[in-house]
């Protein structure tokens, strides 16, 4: 599939690139030959290709650069809705990732999203197939990064499974979402990575593992807007290990509060996650997973565009910078904890919005652990959103 992905990705990229004028030229054309059938159809179809490029390059203040740097081709993300009536709509989303990264063997494509969304009330709406999990807070379309940030990637980003979810907003000022989707793969659970690579998050999906999600954000006034998540998945039941992951499950709890003010956006996200029985798991897979992480951010961003005319047509430029500190071994079992995976790392960086549909970001970061081990990282980024 691998191979496959790098062949036809210049033919998609083509048609995502030309796909807009030439809708243009094709609804001129149907001013002078209206078909009825076709304009209920356009009407009811929208679209978003999205494309991300990175280049990621490690140097060293002291002995500059340690590695050659990568340029990573890291999303190209297709979106497409039909909304069948007032009440119901069906939404896919196809993504392919890291197609020129060799660290992933030539990316990866695979459905993002593909569920129904029935929203009769403001107060109730039902999404099922493969959907996001209530966790962690909303970003915004320009987040602060080129990366996304390793607290949230490992310990705590919204990602996919299938399931059902219920959704609403309550009093126009406080909203909530309640999942119950398949679960995590315990197999997959690292020291390094948390439970970045137990995630599913593809249409075909175990359902030994039972995972229920919840989520509520509270809208205190214009500005300020506080939220908390709790996500609790079995890890049990593998077909592999039979009877040896008995008692084993994974409980995380967060917290999040963002803060907006004209031109001044402030963040914080707080993680906390536990998981059961990591004895036995560590013996099954001969790991040193923890039995407790833990994970705190803190980010600010100025938009010194906001106040001038050229804001209004799209235009930002943002100064952002960002603190986080994580432990994927804040407590352990059986062992010591390693200094290595007790991580404090720093950003600081600049995003340009030239035009309402493009965006390149820049940032620097350091990279440091509780060994003294780590670097510096330079990144680049550019973001066309077709």
């Amino acid at each position: 599939m691998n191979s496959n992905v790098s062949k036809y990705l210049p033919i998609v990229l083509l048609v995502g690139i030309f796909s807009q004028p030439c809708f243009h030229v094709q609804a001129q054309h149907n001013e002078l030959h209206k078909d009825p059938y076709t304009e209920k159809f356009a009407s009811k179809f929208s679209y978003n290709i999205l494309t991300e490029l990175h280049y990621n390059d490690a140097v060293d203040g002291k002995y500059g650069l340690i590695e050659q740097g990568e340029l990573d081709f890291h999303e190209l993300h297709f979106k497409a809705g039909y909304k069948v009536n007032k009440h119901l709509k069906i939404k896919t989303a196809l993504e392919v990732e890291h197609v020129f990264d060799s660290q992933y063997d030539g990316g990866d494509a695979f459905f993002k999203q593909a569920y129904l969304d029935y929203h009769k009330t403001q107060k109730v709406g039902f999404k099922a197939g493969l959907v996001s999990l209530p966790v962690t807070a909303s970003h915004s379309k320009m987040y602060a990064g080129v990366e996304l940030a390793p607290v949230e990637k490992y310990l705590s980003y919204a990602w996919r499974e299938l399931g059902i979810l219920m959704y609403g907003d309550l009093s126009g000022k406080l909203s909530y979402q309640a999942s119950v989707t398949t679960g995590l793969e315990a197999s997959e659970i690292s020291s390094k990575y948390g439970i970045y690579y137990a995630r599913n998050s593809r249409l075909f999906s175990s359902i030994n593992n039972i995972a229920a999600a919840g989520q509520l954000q509270y809208k205190l006034n214009n500005h300020l807007t506080l939220g908390t998540s709790v996500l609790y998945s079995g890890l049990e039941s593998n077909q592999e290990y039979g009877s040896e992951l008995k008692g084993a499950s994974y409980t995380m709890f967060e917290g999040f509060a963002s803060y907006k003010t004209g031109a001044v956006t402030t963040r914080i996200v707080g993680v906390y996650s536990a998981i059961a029985e990591t004895e036995k798991i560590n013996y099954a897979l001969h790991e040193h997973i923890g039995s407790a992480q833990y994970g705190v951010l803190a980010e600010l961003s100025y938009d010194f565009l906001y106040n001038a005319q050229v804001g209004k047509q799209g235009k930002h430029l943002i100064a952002y910078g960002r603190m986080e500190a994580y432990d994927t071994q804040y407590r352990t079992e059986g062992f010591e904890d390693e200094p290595k995976y007790q991580r404090q790392e720093y950003t600081l960086g600049l995003l340009y919005q030239p035009f309402k549909r493009i965006e390149i970001k820049t940032d620097y970061q350091w990279l440091r652990s509780a060994d003294k081990s780590g670097h510096a990282q330079f990144n680049i980024g550019l973001i066309l959103n077709l």
